[in-house]
C-alpha cells in the first residue's frame, strides 16, 4: 500500500453532524494493486476520513474507546463496488491542537465599568489540549465613541457660536 493524497475537506459520504464545529476531515487516500485473481479490480483505493470528535475525550465517559469506526450507510461493508473503499474515524486524536496564545480561545468582552472591561476566555470544545476558561480585565474608555464625537462637536458648536457672538457685539458696541 502506498499513501497517494492528504487533504482537508469533508466527505459526501459523511455528513457533518451539529456536534462536529465545521472542522474539515482529514481525508487520507491510499491506494493498493489487487494481486488476487479473483479481484475484477486493478487497485483499490481507500478513503480514509479523521473527524475530530471531542465527545470520546470525555472523562464522564467510564469507556476506555477513544474512537469509533464508521462505513456509509449505503455501503455497510465500507466499500459499494469491491474497489474503493470509505471509513470514517471518529477521534479525538484528530481535533486541532490549540493553545492559549494562538487558537484556543473564544473571546466575550463584557460592558465597560468604571474604566474597567472583563474579557472572558472561553475555550473551544474540540480543542485537544485541555485549556481553562480565563479572565482578564482591560482598562477602557469611560466615554464611547458616540459620546465623545457628540462632544467634540458640541464643543466646535458652542466656540463658533460664541466666536460670532463676539464679533457681533465688537461690531454693535459703537
Amino acid at each position: 500500500e502506498e499513501l497517494l493524497n492528504v487533504s482537508l475537506s469533508t466527505s459526501k459520504f459523511f455528513p457533518a453532524l451539529r456536534s462536529d464545529y465545521n472542522l474539515s476531515d482529514i481525508i487520507l487516500v491510499y491506494r493498493a494493486n489487487s494481486s488476487s485473481s479473483q479481484s475484477s479490480c486493478s487497485e483499490r483505493i481507500t478513503y480514509l476520513s479523521l473527524r475530530c470528535d471531542h465527545l470520546f475525550d470525555d472523562d464522564n465517559l467510564n469507556s476506555t474507546i477513544k474512537y469509533e469506526l464508521q462505513t456509509p450507510n449505503e455501503c455497510v461493508t465500507g466499500t459499494c463496488d469491491g474497489c474503493t473503499f470509505h471509513f470514517l474515524l471518529r477521534t479525538p486524536s484528530a481535533c486541532p491542537t490549540c493553545d492559549e496564545n494562538k487558537n484556543g480561545y473564544r473571546a466575550f468582552l463584557g460592558p465597560c465599568k468604571f474604566g474597567r472591561q472583563e474579557v472572558r476566555k472561553i475555550p473551544y470544545p474540540y480543542c485537544s489540549h485541555s485549556l481553562t476558561e480565563k479572565v482578564e480585565t482591560h482598562p477602557c474608555s469611560i466615554l464611547s465613541l458616540e459620546i465623545k464625537i457628540i462632544i467634540g462637536l458640541f464643543i466646535i458648536i458652542a466656540s463658533a457660536l460664541t466666536a460670532i457672538v463676539i464679533m457681533c457685539w465688537r461690531k454693535n458696541r459703537k
